[in-house]
């Protein structure tokens, strides 16, 4: 069975109706399971968090999310940010893959972890870390 869960979701208050405007997103490259880490346990629910006005035309919101930090969840805030050039945002996600049989026949799955990432939109780029224009606060500093 393969159950995708989403490690993000925007869960937002918007000052005066401002609308949020994302990254340039799309899908991990065929190639993204090498970067995919088996984990114990899926993502505790999402944060909630004040999406501050938009700083600059030029940044878009990047969700938060929960990463994986070796031995547990850790939550990186949402962010207004500058997207790298010519790059897209894959989303993180954590899925059951089933990864063969276990003792007695029975079928074994894990659960596998794909970070967040960006990709370049061309072969042979490279993608630089975005900047940061301004962060999202906690819901009960807003």
């Amino acid at each position: 069975m393969k159950l995708a869960v989403p490690v993000s979701v925007t869960a937002v208050t918007l000052a005066c109706g401002t609308p949020i405007v994302g990254p340039p997103t799309g899908p991990h490259r065929a190639d993204a399971g090498n970067d995919a880490l088996i984990v114990n346990a899926s993502p505790p629910p999402v944060q909630v968090e004040c999406v501050p006005a938009r700083p600059r035309e030029e940044c878009v919101w990047l969700d938060g999310s929960w990463v994986w930090a070796g031995r547990r969840w850790e939550w990186i805030t949402g962010a207004w940010v500058i997207p790298p050039d010519g790059c897209y945002h894959a989303d993180a996600y954590a899925q059951w893959i089933d990864v063969g049989a276990a003792k007695g026949g029975q079928k074994d799955s894990r659960l596998f972890y794909f970070p967040a990432t960006w990709y370049p939109n061309r072969a042979g780029g490279t993608c630089r870390i975005p900047k940061v224009c301004l962060s999202a606060t906690p819901i009960e500093e807003c």
